[in-house]
């Protein structure tokens, strides 16, 4: 076990916008982890992972996109963030910041749902030495089976943008998250309703067959509602990384009652983080040995 230093940081995006990030490390740290979160989900919500991994010696890096949590500037109403943007300026200004800080480190990414979607919106994939994918799928609705696929298509082609239009952006804090900007409803209805899911946007498919880091996708078995394994199966198919292991959860496997969308950041589900850290360990160990991305990136990050 390692002493944790917290600190806060304010990284600048490619357009002057301020990000509030948060890193947690010790010492020189061998692996820096990004987390990232999922559509509405403040960076305190991973805090107890983020101290996890700082206690056994990984540098942790937590962040709010842009107009989210501590990253929030005025009135969700007034901004004009989309979740493209979260991922071409916001993920892409984190991750050179990352790489910036910590140089002697290797990069990893922890993406949970829209947190791992996005990784297609940075043309960084390559630079990455681990990718951890917790719950992130594709939203096409017929990922879906039986009533849930229909009420997957009510939500997004239905309810979601009947609120956005109601009060001018999506009111996310009603239903225990963050408000979210009015862009990213109308982004995330496309996606939900054609086949493509966000393939088909600028650069994004080559960003996924870029990614050839080792790649660990959790599902659950108890999260059919966000992500079935289906949905997340369909992402994965997405990406270019030469061993994608796919890990399907059953909670009560692990002495678990739930996990659900949310429940792996719980520190209930500790016994599935040490888990998680020796992948982490290993995959970054094997980057080294072949140069990694410390040689990848060098400048690349800048």
């Amino acid at each position: 076990m390692f002493t944790v230093e917290q600190r806060v940081h304010a990284v600048e995006a490619d357009d002057g916008r301020a990000l509030h990030v948060e890193s947690r490390a010790s010492g020189e740290p061998a692996t820096c982890v990004v987390i990232q979160a999922a559509l509405g989900t403040p960076q305190r919500r991973y805090a107890a992972l983020a101290e996890h991994l700082a206690a056994r010696g990984f540098a942790a890096v937590t962040y709010d996109y842009r107009d989210i949590g501590a990253s929030r500037r005025g009135h969700a109403r007034a901004s004009r963030a989309t979740v493209s943007e979260w991922g071409r300026r916001d993920q892409t200004a984190v991750l050179a910041w990352a790489r910036r800080t910590y140089p002697r480190s290797r990069l990893a990414v922890i993406g949970h749902s829209m947190g791992g979607q996005i990784l297609g919106f940075t043309p960084r994939t390559a630079d990455l030495d681990a990718a951890v994918l917790i719950s992130a799928q594709s939203t096409f609705y017929r990922h879906w089976r039986g009533l849930a696929r229909w009420k997957m298509y009510a939500l997004w082609g239905l309810a979601l943008p009947a609120l956005n239009r109601a009060f001018g952006y999506m009111p996310g804090s009603a239903f225990g998250g963050e408000d979210l900007p009015p862009g990213c409803t109308p982004e995330g209805s496309r996606w939900a309703l054609r086949a493509s899911f966000h393939g088909d946007e600028a650069g994004v498919r080559e960003n996924l067959a870029a990614l050839r880091c080792p790649v660990r996708a959790y599902s659950f078995d108890d999260d059919t509602f966000y992500a079935p394994r289906a949905a997340v199966e369909a992402f994965t198919a997405m990406l270019g990384a030469t061993a994608v292991e796919h890990r399907h959860v059953v909670p009560d496997e692990h002495g678990l009652r739930r996990i659900g969308h949310f429940g792996f950041f719980s520190p209930r589900a500790r016994a599935l983080w040490d888990d998680l850290g020796e992948f982490l360990s290993d995959a970054t160990a094997r980057a080294a040995a072949r140069g990694g991305s410390e040689l990848r990136s060098e400048g690349a990050l800048r």
